[in-house]
């Protein structure tokens, strides 16, 4: 899923993936645990890993422990969320509207409101969604919805965010992806913040 395949691969869990995405030189094996495997690239030493983790089908939120791991992700989300929001006012002062798309359990959309943004939040877990909804937080639940309606939600965002996100997805459909959201959220988006 994290690299590209070549045919007639065999063995492990990455031995099939033959390709660097991004100079498409021979990758090797780099470091194995029994929680990852990662590839390296031999040119430009472009990493890439496969975790092993929960049933595909599984809801990701459900992987976490609702102790130490969660209380540390939260503090760091909160304190990125003041960098990036104060970096966003600086280079869109006029935005107000604000779609966090991957928003998890919405800690960055919970600092965007405090700081008097409209927010509104897409995932595909129904935890995250049934976490924002909680708060009062417009949101989509992507996994039920075939496109990201907007129409579901109480405005058209201005300022679009993937915190975090793009890393999960294939490297192929990163493009795509972004693509597709910048064109349909036009005309009235302003900005759109990657953080991988």
């Amino acid at each position: 899923e994290y690299l590209h395949k070549i045919p007639g691969g065999s063995g492990g869990a990455l031995s099939g993936y033959k390709a660097c995405l991004a100079c498409e030189a021979q990758m090797v094996p780099d470091i194995s645990t029994p929680c990852v495997a990662v590839m390296q690239c031999r040119r430009c030493k472009h990493r890439v890993a496969r975790h092993s983790g929960p049933v595909p089908s599984a809801d990701y939120h459900e992987q976490y422990d609702a102790g130490g791991f969660l209380e540390a992700l939260r503090a760091t989300r909160i304190r990125q969320a003041r960098r990036i929001l104060g970096e966003l006012r600086a280079c869109a002062p006029n935005a107000t509207r604000l779609l966090d798309f991957g928003c998890g359990r919405g800690w960055f959309l919970d600092g965007a409101r405090e700081a008097g943004w409209q927010v509104a939040g897409a995932d595909t877990s129904e935890v995250a969604v049934r976490l924002l909804e909680a708060k009062g937080i417009a949101n989509i639940h992507l996994e039920t919805e075939p496109y990201l309606r907007t129409d579901r939600l109480p405005f058209r965002p201005q300022v679009l965010t993937l915190l975090d996100v793009a890393e999960h997805s294939p490297p192929t459909r990163v493009v795509p992806v972004l693509s597709e959201l910048v064109t349909f959220l036009r005309p009235e988006l302003q900005m759109v913040v990657v953080k991988v």
